[in-house]
């Protein structure tokens, strides 16, 4: 990719994400005052394994190369690379009722690792190296290298507990550069910027007191339950924030990685974001069914179907001469995980399949450009948010049996399919304004 590209890319990475939209909803107790009313429980997990795939083609616009050592990569997804994490005393953090709410001490150290090559030829060793919580962000982690330093951090963990609470697993975390890292290879815009995807499976080796077998309340109550003082219970959940982020970039014919700037080859241009939400928290807030295609809830809706769970659709818009016009629009990203973070005491949460009072949730922007989770808009009633799974790309044959999609590699389609792509002609307009917004699709939000 040449200088004029990066700096190109660079520019737009800037500009969408500050003229992203964001929303604040009113009066929202904060995770510290939810959480308070809970009952701690300080957990402890070591070994298991450490999973990473990173964004060469972000880290290609500050001139940075990945090389892995010692890594396995994994079967099901090449992307990835394993490391295993040896038992070291583990991390503690605090999970009450088996939700969890922030890290508190302690690390875990990989075997084998990673080297970051920068552009003047120097070398950042990752190998061996540790994670620990983020002192400034109890939510998030660390990944420290030998040398003591913290050159990336984890946030947005998709997590969920497994095998009757015996694994902690993260199935999905954004991998960011810190300031450190920024600072060193000497770009301000690589700092936050997403630069990979972390997957963590965790031993669970001890915990203060047993883990809850009900879920957090008593029983969901859904849209449409009759309220006891007249009226209904009402789905009313709103984003919180997001931003939007550049992926991955592809010359015209669609097999060679990177873009080459003005006057050139009008490369296709990958653009994802992160996003949060969180449940109303009113006394006529219904809970949100959340449940993972091809799964079947335990619970009595009052309107037809299973496997049904919001769903989330961005667009990208350009303002030339005063007229605004849509430029991109992504597919749809199945929603399949709600982590619950800073619940009302007592939210019901169905053990991360329902989205209950006050709780809060985020999709990080690795896990909105996995295309295992991505499909055409077409397969939604956008007025009812109902997927239509039946001959859908997850299950073509109508038997009910989730099939396989293409994985994302290198330039293959399952790294472009429904996904917010622009030309790199649509980008390079003198004096055009660019915007990018996000919806969830929720049933019976009102």
């Amino acid at each position: 990719m040449n200088t004029s590209c990066q700096r190109l890319l660079a520019a737009i990475v800037l500009s969408v994400a500050t003229a992203s939209m964001a929303a604040t909803p009113a009066t929202l107790p904060t995770s510290d005052k939810a959480s308070a009313a809970l009952n701690p429980q300080i957990w402890r997990v070591d070994g298991g394994d450490l999973r990473l795939r990173f964004n060469d083609s972000y880290l290609d616009l500050f001139g940075i190369q990945v090389e892995r050592t010692a890594a396995v990569l994994d079967k099901q997804n090449p992307e990835f690379a394993i490391f295993p994490v040896l038992s070291s005393g583990g991390v503690r953090f605090n999970a009450p009722d088996g939700g969890f709410d922030r890290f508190l001490d302690g690390s875990l150290t990989i075997r084998g690792g990673f080297e970051l090559k920068l552009a003047d030829g120097s070398r950042i060793d990752l190998r061996n190296a540790t994670v620990r919580p983020d002192a400034g962000n109890p939510a998030n982690l660390e990944l420290v290298g030998p040398d003591g330093q913290a050159w990336l951090y984890v946030n947005h963990l998709m997590y969920q507990f497994g095998q009757d609470y015996r694994a902690f697993n993260v199935r999905s975390a954004d991998l960011r550069a810190t300031a450190a890292l920024a600072k060193r290879v000497g770009e301000p815009a690589l700092r936050d910027a997403y630069v990979g995807e972390l997957n963590l499976y965790a031993r669970v080796m001890e915990r203060s007191r047993e883990v809850t077998a009900q879920p957090k309340g008593n029983a969901p109550i859904f849209h449409g339950t009759a309220h006891p003082n007249g009226g209904i219970y009402e789905a009313d959940v709103l984003i919180t924030a997001f931003d939007m982020q550049f992926m991955r970039c592809r010359r015209s014919n669609q097999t060679t990685n990177g873009c080459d700037g003005a006057g050139g080859d009008d490369g296709e241009v990958v653009f994802a974001p992160n996003a949060t939400l969180r449940n109303s928290n009113t006394n006529r807030t219904a809970d949100v069914p959340w449940y993972t295609k091809f799964t079947t809830s335990p619970y009595s809706y009052p309107y037809a179907g299973n496997d049904q769970h919001p769903f989330l659709i961005w667009n990208a818009y350009r303002i030339v001469d005063g007229q605004l016009e849509q430029i991109a629009a992504s597919g749809t990203k199945h929603a399949w995980l709600t982590i619950n973070q800073g619940c009302a005491a007592g939210a019901f949460t169905g053990n991360g399949h329902i989205l209950g009072l006050n709780c809060s949730d985020t999709y990080g922007t690795g896990n909105n450009d996995d295309i295992t989770d991505l499909g055409p808009r077409s397969e939604i009633l956008p007025a009812v948010a109902v997927w239509g799974r039946c001959n859908s790309i997850f299950d073509t044959n109508c038997d009910g049996q989730e099939n396989g999609v293409p994985a994302c590699q290198s330039t293959s389609s399952g790294c472009y399919d429904q996904r917010m792509v622009m030309r790199e002609s649509q980008l390079q307009v003198p004096g055009a304004a660019y915007f990018t917004e996000a919806w969830y699709i929720v049933q019976d939000d009102i």
